[in-house]
């Protein structure tokens, strides 16, 4: 019961068991959910006649681009690195939450010594 009271009062901090399920969820279901977004989005755009035109107007823009293997290469590598960078970015954001929280206790520990 004092548990309950606790949280209910605030002097009791959920977040720190949250924030770890919601690293691991957008580190790993958000990307997916994200392509699979676009992708949806992408075949409902198609149905529409004018967004349709402008598709296909992007994708005969996108045809002029090289072919070779190098190209290919190179752009996988590009999207590799900004992903990792993206997931980077992530991580630290909420080691930085953390860390805030960690902070916190010390300095409740302290106040009560």
């Amino acid at each position: 019961m004092q548990w309950l009271l606790d949280v209910i009062t605030l002097k009791f901090f959920i977040t720190p068991y949250l924030i770890l399920l919601i690293y691991w969820f957008g580190a790993f279901v958000v990307p997916v959910a994200g392509w699979l977004l676009c992708w949806w989005l992408l075949a409902k755009l198609k149905e529409n006649e004018i967004a349709s035109a402008g598709l296909d107007g992007l994708g005969n823009g996108i045809g002029r681009l090289p072919r070779s293997g190098q190209f290919k290469r190179y752009f996988w590598i590009a999207f590799t690195l900004v992903f990792l960078f993206m997931e980077l970015l992530w991580r630290l954001l909420f080691e930085f939450l953390i860390a805030y929280f960690h902070i916190h206790d010390a300095l409740m520990q302290l106040s009560r010594q």
